[in-house]
C-alpha cells in the first residue's frame, strides 16, 4: 500500500480537511494522501509523480478501496516542472482547495530539470504551489529532512506549524525529522 506509519496523521489532517475540495498531491508517491482525501468526500483529487510505479500503484490503492477513478486524476509528470507550466497557465485556470506538497529530501532524478534539495528550494516552489489554491484554500507541507528550518514567509499567507498536531506519539523520539506546516 505504500502507508508510511509516521505519515498516518498528516493523511487524517488532509482528509478531514477534504470534503467538497478539489484536492492537489505533489510528489503523490502511492496516493495515500489522495485515497484519503477520496475518502473524506474530496470532489476531485489531481496526483502527481514522477515515477511510473508510483503512480501505477495509486491506482491500485484507488481500485482496492473501490473508490472510483472518474473523479481522480494521476499524472505522471515532474512536480516541478508542472508546477512551473502552471504558473504560465499552461494546465488551464483549475484552482485547488487543498493541496499537500510533500517533496523528498533532495533529487536530481534524470526525469527533471536540474536537482532539488528542499532546505535550498522549498520556499520558491511553496510560493508557486500556493498561486494554484483558492482564495480560502490550504496547503500542508510536509518533509523529513532533518534539521529543517522553514524558510517561506509573506505576507499574503499565514504560516502554522502543525508537527504536535500531525506527529504520531510512537515516533516522538524521531521529532527532529517530521516537520509539517499549513
Amino acid at each position: 500500500t505504500g502507508l508510511f506509519l509516521d505519515n498516518r496523521f498528516v493523511r487524517a489532517y488532509v482528509q478531514k480537511r477534504s470534503q467538497g475540495a478539489r484536492v492537489l498531491n505533489l510528489f503523490g508517491y502511492t496516493g495515500s494522501v489522495s485515497v484519503g482525501a477520496a475518502l473524506g468526500v474530496a470532489v476531485s483529487t489531481t496526483t502527481i509523480d514522477l515515477s511510473n510505479t508510483d503512480i501505477d500503484w495509486a491506482k491500485r490503492n484507488f481500485e482496492a478501496t473501490g473508490l472510483d477513478l472518474d473523479a481522480q486524476t494521476l499524472l505522471r509528470a515532474d512536480c516541478l516542472g508542472w508546477l512551473r507550466e502552471a504558473e504560465k497557465g499552461l494546465h488551464g485556470d483549475l484552482k485547488y482547495d487543498v493541496s499537500y506538497f510533500d517533496p523528498p529530501t533532495f533529487s536530481n532524478s534524470k526525469g527533471m530539470d536540474g536537482s532539488f534539495d528542499v532546505l535550498r528550494d522549498h520556499a520558491v516552489w511553496i510560493e508557486r504551489a500556493l498561486q494554484l489554491l483558492t482564495d480560502e484554500g490550504q496547503l500542508i507541507f510536509r518533509c523529513n529532512r532533518r534539521g529543517f528550518a522553514m524558510g517561506f514567509e509573506s505576507e499574503s499567507y499565514s504560516v502554522k506549524n502543525i508537527v504536535k498536531q500531525t506527529l504520531a506519539l510512537d515516533f516522538e523520539r524521531r521529532a527532529n525529522t517530521h516537520h509539517c506546516f499549513e
